[in-house]
């Protein structure tokens, strides 16, 4: 029950209810168990000169019919406009929590924000992540991490390993010299060069650098947009 509908006597006032989520009109009268709603097509004459229905009035009567309902089924819900704000309020409690509370992207400038919000600056060059109780680094809501850029360090390559360097490779007691005398050139390591007459001896050489150790992107692809919270 919407409005009205209200029992004297046995005998129900005219009401608007609502069945099944659609409104129409309670015809008053004496109260019996069952009411039914009884559809009417309104027609008319159109522009051709047709008459064709063009709409279905509903009103629920007491009475039988092929589609009732038990009358004591019909509940007067005298807060409906008072729920419907009370859930409403729940709904956005979360912004209504003001400072600190929940946030919302803002996809046009800051010049053009909204009265009583205004922009969370310290989320300036942020991105959220989801809060996990289980793992330190995303246990502390409010704790900052992450870097825009990052330079790798040694540990952190992948375990490859870069073959040079040349082996002196005589047969023990052969008197004939591989190498002879001479002195090493950067970026060669170890000694000087001496003669060999044989046996196996490596010589280890190092390479140009491989790269500028220049830090990289570690960025996802973004939209930057402002965060903005209401303050009332």
């Amino acid at each position: 029950i919407i409005s009205g509908c209200q029992v004297d006597d046995g005998i129900a006032a005219s009401g608007i209810v609502s069945v099944n989520g659609d409104v129409m009109a309670l015809e008053g009268g004496y109260v019996e168990e069952t009411a039914f709603v009884e559809s009417v097509e309104v027609a008319g004459q159109f522009g051709d000169g047709v008459t064709r229905p063009f709409r279905i009035v509903r009103t629920l009567k007491f009475g039988t019919g092929n589609e009732q309902y038990n009358w004591a089924d019909f509940k007067l819900k005298e807060n409906s406009i008072l729920d419907r704000i009370e859930k409403l309020e729940k709904m956005c409690a979360p912004i209504a929590a003001g400072v600190g509370g929940s946030m919302m992207f803002w996809n046009k400038p800051a010049n053009a924000i909204p009265d009583g919000w205004q922009e969370v600056v310290n989320w300036r060059s942020r991105m959220p992540i989801g809060y996990d109780p289980d793992d330190t680094d995303f246990n502390t809501v409010g704790k900052t991490g992450g870097e825009k850029t990052h330079t790798l360090v040694q540990a952190e390559l992948p375990e490859v390993k870069i073959g040079n360097g040349v082996i002196d490779d005589m047969p023990t007691g052969n008197s004939s010299n591989v190498f002879i005398n001479g002195q090493k050139s950067a970026p060669w390591s170890g000694g000087n060069i001496a003669n060999t007459s044989g046996g196996s001896t490596f010589y280890q050489g190092l390479t140009e650098n491989l790269g500028s150790g220049k830090a990289h992107n570690n960025m996802s692809p973004y939209r930057t947009v402002l965060f903005i919270e209401f303050v009332g």
